[in-house]
């Protein structure tokens, strides 16, 4: 089966089966709604958040607190609207016949989850690093299934069962943690950190160069092998709070891009930004009350809300949830 899930993929349409060059036609599709030009501008006002944060904190502490602060505060609010307009598929009678119990189990398992992560991560804050590595996976599995969305007039699809899709996803995945640790200074932060560094580095490099030789990937093999580089080359000079700031911050935006272009189709663009500008009321005045606040609870209490060890926690169970909520696409097994 192709990369879309659906069908076999023919040789004339295997280009533009990952990231799909044409905009989407079901529906009142917009003539402008286009994958590319989401990416594009996406990326554009990721480095822009980047270079001009720079411009405007002198200070290196402060620019990542200010980042982690805007960008953890939107992702708050993204997580929000994902359970807000997402409905858990329930697998069985007994859910359906008892959902407050069934959500009430969800409930204190995720705070029992929580508790738990917060002391372990308080006592080896590296085990943030897988958490931070599925919220990578999430942000490119999301990517590609938002290009085949807009091809398909905006039909969000499954999570792919293509084995060449989760090949291109954990290349990447592998290469933007890589280039994550590196930036952390893991070789010297706990032991291992070289070795699992090497690791990392070794398993993109290999998935980027099989991509290389499948037709419509070799666009995901070249980003995945340019991210291997840039953790030996540079890695060591770029900040942490950067790498995190693009690759979650590039998830957000992509998804408010796509979800104003889906909503223009429709001509409810100006109702969706009401329910945004409500859902993501919540998690600014929370910031705003910290980030104003003074007193000797406020700086841990900062440091925790709006940092990205407690973020990626509630970013992982996200991820579950929505991969649930959107089950597989139609496709051979792996």
């Amino acid at each position: 089966a192709g990369p879309d899930g659906d069908r076999p993929m023919s040789r004339s349409d295997s280009a533009t089966a990952v990231w799909p060059a044409r905009e989407g036609t079901a529906g009142r599709a917009s003539a402008h709604a286009h994958p590319w030009r989401n990416r594009i501008g996406t990326g554009f006002v990721c480095l822009a958040a980047v270079l001009l944060s720079r411009a405007a904190f002198p200070d290196e502490a402060e620019r990542q607190q200010f980042l982690y602060a805007a960008v953890i505060t939107i992702g708050y609010g993204h997580l929000i609207g994902a359970v807000a307009f997402t409905r858990m598929r329930r697998h069985s009678e007994a859910h359906r016949d008892s959902p407050l119990e069934w959500t009430a189990f969800w409930l204190v398992g995720l705070a029992t989850s929580f508790c738990a992560y917060a002391w372990l991560l308080q006592a080896h804050p590296v085990v943030l690093l897988p958490l931070l590595a599925i919220s990578t996976w999430h942000t490119i599995e999301n990517d590609l299934a938002l290009g085949r969305a807009y091809r398909a007039g905006f039909r969000m699809p499954g999570v792919s069962r293509s084995l060449l899709d989760h090949t291109a996803c954990f290349g990447l995945t592998a290469a933007i943690s890589a280039l994550s640790m590196v930036s952390l200074g893991a070789s010297a932060w706990f032991p291992g950190g070289r070795w699992l560094e090497l690791v990392s580095q070794g398993v993109a490099f290999v998935c980027g160069a099989f991509l290389l030789w499948r037709r419509g990937y070799r666009l995901l093999g070249g980003a995945t092998l340019a991210c291997v580089l840039a953790s030996v080359v540079v890695g060591p000079v770029i900040r942490f709070a950067d790498v995190f700031v693009c690759s979650t911050l590039y998830h957000l935006v992509s998804w408010l891009w796509y979800l104003h272009e889906r909503a223009a189709s429709e001509g409810g663009a100006r109702a969706l930004w009401v329910r945004l500008a409500w859902l993501h009321a919540l998690p600014a005045a929370v910031c705003v009350g910290v980030w104003t606040a003074s007193g000797p609870l406020v700086d841990p209490l900062r440091s925790a809300v709006f940092g990205p060890g407690i973020y990626l926690f509630w970013s992982v169970a996200h991820v579950i949830q929505t991969a649930v909520a959107r089950g597989f696409s139609r496709a051979d097994a792996l």
